[in-house]
C-alpha cells in the first residue's frame, strides 16, 4: 500500500488557502494529508498588509509552519505563482524537511534568477495586470505598496477555464498583494544549500476544461508522492 504523504499548498498574490479547495479534496481522497496555508495578511489570516514590514513577513507562517513539524517529517511543498518564492526560501531554510518541492506556474528564483528579474520579465506585456487596482500607502508620489486584482485581469487571465461560481467566490475573498522588493530585504539570496527534489508543472492548458486541469495536476503530484522519500 501506498505510503501517505504531506503536502503543504502555497498559494499565489491576492489569493488564500481557500483557493486550494479541489485539489486538497482530490489529494485527500487519494489517501494523503493536505495542509493549505494563508500567508501573512492573505485568505483568513489576521493581518493587514499595511501592517507587513517586508516580504520575510508574508511568508512568515510558511516558515512557522515547517519550524513545527517534528524532525523525522518531510512534506511535498507545492507553490503556485507567488507561492514559488515562498518556497524558494523554505528550501533554503528547511532542505531537511522538505522530500522534494513543486513550482506549479510558479516564480522560481534562485542563484542565476533573482525574484525581481522574473517579475519584469512577466511584465514585459503592456499593463499586465489590467485593471487591477494598486494601492499607494506611503502616497502617489512613492511606489505602490500593494495590488489588488481586477475582475476583467481575473476572468480573462485566472479563471478563464473556471465555472463561473469560482470566479465570483475568489472576487469576494480577494485581499491586497504586498509589493516588496525581495532584494531590498534580508532575503537577498537564494542559493539552495542543501538539496531538494524540485518538480515544474508548466500549464498550457489550450482548449482543456479547467476541471481537466485540476485532475491533472492531482494526478501528477499523486504520481510524485510515489518517487519522493
Amino acid at each position: 500500500m501506498e505510503r501517505q504523504k504531506h503536502f503543504v499548498l502555497v498559494h499565489g498574490a491576492c489569493h488564500g488557502a481557500w483557493c486550494w479547495y479541489k485539489m486538497a479534496t482530490l489529494l485527500k481522497s487519494a489517501g494523503h494529508k493536505v495542509t493549505a496555508l494563508d500567508m501573512a495578511a492573505s485568505g483568513l489570516h489576521p493581518k493587514r498588509v499595511e501592517e507587513l514590514r517586508d516580504i520575510s513577513d508574508y511568508f512568515e507562517p510558511l516558515m512557522e509552519f515547517m519550524k513545527s513539524l517534528p524532525p523525522e517529517e518531510r512534506v511535498i511543498l507545492v507553490g503556485h505563482s507567488m507561492g514559488g518564492l515562498c518556497n524558494s526560501v523554505a528550501m533554503e531554510r528547511f532542505p531537511e524537511k522538505i522530500s522534494c518541492a513543486v513550482f506549479a506556474a510558479a516564480i522560481m528564483p534562485g542563484p542565476d534568477l533573482s525574484f525581481t528579474a522574473a517579475r519584469e520579465e512577466y511584465a514585459r506585456p503592456m499593463n499586465p495586470f489590467m485593471d487591477s487596482q494598486y494601492i499607494f500607502d506611503d502616497g502617489p508620489d512613492n511606489p505602490p505598496t500593494s495590488l489588488l486584482f481586477g475582475l476583467d485581469y481575473m476572468s480573462k487571465q485566472l479563471y478563464q477555464l473556471s465555472p463561473p461560481e469560482d470566479l465570483t467566490l475568489a472576487m469576494l475573498l480577494l485581499r491586497p498583494h504586498p509589493m516588496f522588493n525581495p532584494e531590498a530585504t534580508q532575503e537577498k539570496s537564494l542559493g539552495y544549500e542543501g538539496e531538494v527534489r524540485v518538480g515544474n508543472v508548466l500549464l498550457s492548458p489550450g482548449g482543456c476544461q479547467e476541471l481537466l486541469l485540476i485532475l491533472s495536476i492531482a494526478t501528477c503530484l499523486s504520481k510524485l508522492a510515489t518517487v519522493c522519500k
